[in-house]
This record gives structure tokens, C-alpha cells and sequence, in this order.
């Protein structure tokens, strides 16, 4: 059976606490938790798969942005099929401008890529458009027929609405995607949300993306080595800290009534002080 939805993902991959899961963030600090032993489902997000292949094999890659990867370009495709089993693709992935002929091969690149699975995170059922309509409303109505993974989420518990908000960070749609599978524990490492590019590193670091050539990575880390650049917020800056933990909360609070364990392998993690992680060192 080919997997296209969240939903065929539940009726194919669904655990009944029989299998853990491993959500991976692409700070160093992803390295603290002994994976050479663990068995259960990895669950890479953003550009871990990419980042950081040697933590693999990666059972699903969470995206959720318009750089990379994206399915219509040759080499990302290529990383798609090799990197992970599944990739989760956001409706986000198309909102950079793009003509009618790049949008028609969006669509038939995701169709015909058995390993790619369109997801939403922003179409919720009471507002199913943005306003104005975008790009992406387009990519949701064609390719989506699930209600978003915030409203799966609260289905499991019998609420109706999103379970948490559009979401400022990929880790919490990889953190969700493990609560939907009903694995436990759930194992989160490297998500250490830095409100500033001074504290913003990543594993691996210095690794060139495959849409750069030599000029744009150098220029790219001349760039994050001056004042002014570390000195700005990050995504995860002020302004979307609180909300990223209270829906990192919200999503713990969904795992432990269902008797989903979430432990936090970061000393340095925010996560540690939210209701619902327990730090295992």
C-alpha cells in the first residue's frame, strides 16, 4: 500500500507502546543520547537527515520550509529517497513565488515520489484558507484530504480543533508525528531553541547545502561571523519563544494522557523545565 496521508501512516505504522521513538534537533547536543543501541523509529526534522546521516538509518524526515529539501528539485529528490523512509512535506514548502508550470511540478513531483507524504499545519478545518489565499491553499486542497497534524493530535484525545498552534519550530510536527504513532517513550535531543544567532550552533556546521556552490557557503558564514548578525533574533527569538514552549507543553500534556513517556536527553534544553519532560542524563 502506498502511504500518502497521516492518515495511512496510522493504519500502517500506528504502535500500541511497543516501539519508541528518537525526535532528533540539529543542535550538538543530539549527540548526548546513546543511539548506536537504540531500536526504535528515528524521526529526523528540518535538515537532520541531511545534517547528520550518520545518526540514521532515518525512519521519517518532518519539513516544514521553503529552502530545503525541496521534492521538484533533482538533488533534493535524490536526498529524499536515500536519507529517510518517509518524508513529511508542508504545504509552507511552496510559498516562495513561483510560476505555474514550477507549481504543476510541485504537485506531480510529490505525487509520483512514493516517499514523500503531504502533511498540513496551517489549513485548520474552521479557516481552511489563509487570508488571502496563498499558494499553499492550492497545494492543500490538491494534495491533502487529512485534517492537519494539530487537529490528528487532538482526535487522540477526543477534542476537536488544533492541539497546538501553526507552530515556530519542525520539532514539534516531528514531536507529534511520534505522539500520533503512538510510540513510547518518545526520546527528544537537540531541540535547544537559541533566541539569538551568537547561540545559535548546529552539528555539523561548516557542511555545504546542495542548492550552494562555494561562493554562496562562504559568503553565508562571513556572513554569521559578524556583530550584527549575531546580535539578531532567531526564529526562535523572543517574540515566539513563550508559544513554542506552551506548544511544546501542550503536545506533552496529549503524550502523557495517552501514557506516552517524553524524555529529554539535553542537559541544556528549555524542554527540561516544561510540565511533561522528565531530563534523563
Amino acid at each position: 500500500m502506498r502511504i500518502k496521508s497521516l492518515s495511512d501512516l496510522e493504519k500502517n505504522y500506528k504502535f500500541k507502546n511497543e516501539r519508541s521513538a528518537w525526535v532528533m534537533g540539529s543542535a550538538p547536543s543530539v549527540q548526548s543520547f546513546n543511539y548506536s543501541s537504540f531500536n526504535g523509529i528515528r524521526i529526523g526534522v528540518g535538515d537532520m537527515p541531511w545534517r547528520a546521516p550518520k545518526l540514521g538509518p532515518y525512519d521519517f524526515w518532518v519539513t516544514a520550509n521553503t529552502v530545503f529539501p525541496l521534492p521538484w528539485k533533482l538533488a533534493d529528490a535524490r536526498l529524499i529517497t536515500q536519507k529517510s523512509r518517509y518524508t513529511l512535506i508542508s504545504p509552507v514548502c511552496v510559498l516562495d513565488k513561483k510560476s505555474p508550470a514550477v507549481n504543476k511540478m510541485v504537485l506531480k513531483s510529490i505525487i509520483e515520489n512514493e516517499n514523500i507524504i503531504p502533511y498540513d499545519t496551517k489549513h485548520f478545518s474552521l479557516a481552511k484558507n489563509c487570508s488571502p489565499k496563498n499558494k499553499c491553499c492550492d497545494f492543500s486542497e490538491k494534495m491533502i484530504s487529512d485534517p492537519t497534524i494539530q487537529e490528528k493530535l487532538s482526535a487522540m484525545v477526543g477534542n476537536a480543533g488544533p492541539a497546538y498552534s501553526t507552530g515556530s519550530t519542525v520539532a514539534l510536527h516531528g514531536f507529534a508525528l511520534a505522539v500520533l504513532l503512538n510510540a513510547n517513550p518518545i526520546y527528544i535531543s537537540g531541540v535547544e531553541l537559541p533566541t539569538t544567532n551568537r547561540d545559535y550552533t548546529y552539528i555539523n556546521k561548516y557542511k555545504k547545502y546542495p542548492y550552494e556552490n562555494s561562493l554562496e557557503w562562504l559568503h553565508r558564514f562571513t556572513n554569521q561571523s559578524l556583530p550584527n548578525w549575531q546580535k539578531k533574533d532567531t526564529d526562535f527569538g523572543q517574540k515566539n519563544y513563550i508559544g513554542i514552549l506552551d506548544d511544546f507543553e501542550k503536545i506533552a500534556k496529549i503524550a502523557n494522557s495517552l501514557q506516552i513517556k517524553v524524555l529529554s536527553t539535553s542537559s541544556t534544553s528549555p524542554l527540561n523545565l516544561l510540565p511533561g519532560f522528565r531530563f534523563i542524563g
